[in-house]
């Protein structure tokens, strides 16, 4: 939450977050499709990247169903989300699976706690974890 910057400065250049995705990853057609049904369920902003990453998970879940067509079982399910290569929600990086990996996105974004200016900075682009 934002509260994240009310640290005390003692702790200035000691803070560093990590995110899945970052806010100029997000396609605006998306996120307007993201508020739209959020708006007017009393959802706290204080979760949104939570809340983002849950509703791309959503869209994934679509995605997958749409594969697998009428005949649906769990295991049709599982092995057509394996098949999943390059998945773009606009929400957060591309997510890829197969049945050895089933962690989508494997890297994300830091940004330092900046405590001075109340705020977040990025401290580069996305990192891709080995």
């Amino acid at each position: 939450t934002r509260d994240i910057v009310a640290l005390p400065l003692s702790l200035r250049g000691r803070v560093t977050l990590a995110y899945p995705t970052a806010p100029d990853n997000q396609r605006s057609d998306v996120m307007r499709e993201y508020a739209s049904l959020m708006q007017g369920q009393g959802a706290s902003r204080a979760f949104q990247p939570a809340q983002v990453s849950a509703y791309a998970a959503g869209l994934l879940l679509v995605e997958g169903l749409k594969r697998t067509g009428r005949d649906l079982s769990r295991r049709k399910l599982v092995a057509t989300l394996e098949t999943v290569q390059g998945f773009e929600s606009g929400l957060i990086p591309p997510v890829s699976y197969n049945a050895d990996r089933r962690i989508g996105s494997m890297g994300g974004y830091l940004l330092a706690v900046d405590l001075e200016r109340k705020g977040l900075r990025p401290l580069g682009g996305y990192v891709r974890l080995p």
